[in-house]
């Protein structure tokens, strides 16, 4: 499921990653890796697919900030940055043009500052107490 197949079929399918956090994560990471190749190749019906299925399909933007309050690390291996996942996503949103993605990010915080604020909140109370270095 990549790039290749919606060459050849014009379509790809992800696996639901159910309520596990570390495959959401991992998925979401995944579809995002595709956007470089959508912008490098030109191909706006990739990046329609790409947000399709991060925002409608498996709801990552409703997810976002509240299924990585509980997790160590945002990415594995990596020391974590204090930023939020839609912080995250948002650069790649912008960076390679999906602006659906990024207006939809912006809705859910504009309907949703008390979470965000919430989710602010446990990050910088994880940090100071050193949870937030890598394993």
């Amino acid at each position: 499921m990549s790039f290749t197949d919606f060459v050849y079929t014009g379509n790809f399918d992800y696996p639901n990653p159910g309520d596990d956090a570390n495959e959401q994560t991992e998925l979401l990471f995944e579809l995002l890796d595709l956007l470089p190749r959508a912008d490098e190749w030109d191909m706006p019906s990739l990046r329609s697919r790409i947000e399709t299925s991060v925002i409608d399909e498996h709801k990552f933007v409703q997810r976002l900030p509240l299924q990585h309050a509980n997790s160590k690390c945002l990415l594995s291996g990596l020391q974590c940055l204090p930023l939020s996942p839609s912080s995250l996503v948002r650069h790649y949103a912008e960076l390679y043009k999906a602006t659906r993605l990024a207006d939809a990010l912006d809705e859910w915080a504009n309907q949703n500052p008390h979470l965000l604020k919430k989710f602010s909140e446990i990050q910088a109370s994880r940090i100071n107490q050193g949870v937030m270095k890598s394993e």
